[in-house]
């Protein structure tokens, strides 16, 4: 289960688009600029997807510029002040579900033919509470995992793979200091790794060498931000509101969020209400 690749296919922009759908029929056939070119450029990303990884990042920084100019910001303002915290969110929201994955599905019950009934029964209630399996999608309740991750850590041995990573993760969570500094690490990550995609795709664009590996190794950070950032500017057309604004909320709401955990806050509490895990 990978969960970077499955971020990146299972964006939400897609999503947003079909639960506004009411709201945005009243802009079909679509008169709004913005709102025409937010499709077409979101259009354009899944598209891209199949495409090579220069040829990805290249439209992907095009995208981050265009919505920092709707959102009145400079890219650097707006990656620091909004999609940082997005992206270091969805990164804990994917370490949570990897986390539960495993955790359930190397329990001893997950082996039928070996385990007790009594394992078997654990197994079989930690699936259906962990990983939601209706539709065809498969999804990972990552709450529940958080909810459950003291006891996923008792089910694995520390000499484990699983119970090394569990362990780990249970540190990063175990109160509202430790989860502010993990999103620190995180966004400092991201400043590293944005600057090595920009400057990659500077180089693209001013014919520069073509290093595919280089460009496949950076593309996914652009590729994410690009998508978060369409993904606001979609919602808050959709809502009639100023771009500017809806771009300033998010970012509040992440940093005072993060302020509470800071401050002794309740990770569960924080993590699951305002940076809205699923």
């Amino acid at each position: 289960y990978n969960c970077e690749r499955g971020t990146i296919i299972h964006d939400h922009t897609a999503g947003t688009i079909t639960n506004e759908a009411q709201r945005l029929r009243a802009y079909i056939p679509v008169s709004d600029g913005r709102l025409h070119d937010a499709l077409q450029l979101s259009k354009w990303l899944i598209t891209a997807r199949d495409s090579s990884p220069p040829a990805r990042l290249v439209l992907s920084g095009r995208i981050i510029e265009q919505a920092a100019n709707w959102a009145d910001l400079g890219v650097p303002q707006l990656i620091e002040n909004c999609l940082s915290w997005a992206w270091a969110r969805n990164k804990i929201a994917g370490d949570l579900a990897n986390a539960g994955w495993h955790g359930v599905m190397r329990l001893p019950g997950g082996n039928g033919q070996s385990s007790s009934a009594e394992e078997r029964e654990l197994f079989l209630e930690a699936r259906r509470e962990i990983i939601n399996e209706a539709g065809s999608q498969m999804r990972l309740r990552t709450f529940a995992v958080l909810s459950r991750l003291d006891w996923l850590v008792e089910q694995h041995a520390a000499d484990t793979e699983t119970g090394d990573y569990l362990r780990e993760l249970q540190q990063r969570v175990a109160n509202g200091p430790a989860v502010a500094d993990w999103v620190d690490e995180l966004r400092n990550e991201l400043k590293v790794r944005n600057a090595r995609a920009v400057r990659t795709r500077n180089a693209l664009v001013h014919g520069g060498p073509l290093i595919t590996a280089v460009a496949e190794s950076v593309v996914d950070v652009l590729d994410s931000l690009s998508s978060q950032s369409l993904e606001w500017v979609i919602e808050g057309l959709a809502a009639e509101r100023a771009l500017p604004e809806v771009f300033a909320d998010h970012g509040r709401r992440y940093a005072d969020a993060i302020g509470r955990l800071r401050e002794g806050g309740d990770p569960q509490v924080e993590l699951s209400e305002l940076l809205k895990l699923p």
